[in-house]
C-alpha cells in the first residue's frame, strides 16, 4: 500500500473517535475520555502515523542532504535556504535537536543509497550501470545484462535494513541503531 494512502487510512480510522476531534486544549480530557480499548486502538494508529511521517521525513532529509552536497556550495538547497549544512537546514525546520537532525540524515541518505556501498547517497534516477551522462560506468556490462555475481556484489551491505524500514518493520530510529552499531564494513583488500 502506498505511504500516503496508508496514512490517510488510519487518520480515517481515528475519525470514528469524536472525543479526539476536539481542540487542541480539549485533547487531554477527550483522550480520558476514551475506553481503555479504544486508547490501544488509537495508539496503534498514532504510532502507525508517526512511523510513516518519520520514515517520509528521513527520506526527504536524504533528498534535500544530496540537493546540498558541499560541491554544489551556494547553489545547494541548505545553502539557498542560508544554512551551513543539510543539518542545520532539517533542524530549522523541524524544531528539533542537532542529533535527531544528523539521524535523520543518516538515515534518509541510507535510504537512498541503493548500490553503493560508500554510504552517500546514490543519483536518483540512476540504475548504477551508467555514468551521470547515460552513458555505460566503466566496468559495467555494455548489453546492460549483467551477471548474477556482478549484480549481487553492488547489493548495499545494508539492504535487508533498508528494506525492513522502507516496509514499516523498522522505525527509522530502530535502522539508525542497528546500522551504526554494526558500523561499516571494512574493504576486502
Amino acid at each position: 500500500m502506498n505511504i500516503l494512502t496508508a496514512m490517510r487510512e488510519r487518520l480515517d480510522l481515528l475519525a470514528v473517535f469524536a472525543e479526539l476531534d476536539v481542540e487542541p486544549t480539549g485533547l487531554p480530557a477527550g483522550a480520558a475520555a476514551l475506553s481503555d480499548a479504544s486508547v490501544l486502538e488509537v495508539l496503534r494508529h498514532v504510532t502507525a502515523i508517526a512511523n510513516d511521517a518519520e520514515r517520509l521525513q528521513s527520506v526527504i532529509a536524504g533528498v534535500a542532504a544530496t540537493r546540498s552536497r558541499r560541491e554544489q556550495g551556494h547553489s545547494g538547497l541548505a545553502a539557498g535556504q542560508g544554512h551551513a549544512s543539510p543539518a542545520a537546514l532539517i533542524q530549522s525546520i523541524t524544531g528539533g535537536s542537532r542529533a535527531d537532525a544528523l539521524r535523520q540524515l543518516r538515515v534518509g541518505a541510507a535510504l537512498l543509497d541503493e548500490g553503493e556501498t560508500s554510504g552517500a547517497p546514490a543519483d536518483a534516477g540512476s540504475s548504477g550501470a551508467h555514468d551521470h551522462d547515460g552513458a555505460p560506468s566503466p566496468g559495467a556490462d555494455p548489453s546492460g545484462t549483467e551477471s548474477s555475481d556482478t549484480a549481487a556484489s553492488r547489493v548495499p551491505w545494508h539492504a535487508p535494513l533498508r528494506a525492513a524500514l522502507l516496509e514499516g518493520r523498522l522505525t527509522p530510529s530502530q535502522h539508525d541503531a542497528i546500522r551504526g552499531g554494526l558500523g561499516e564494513p571494512e574493504a576486502a583488500g
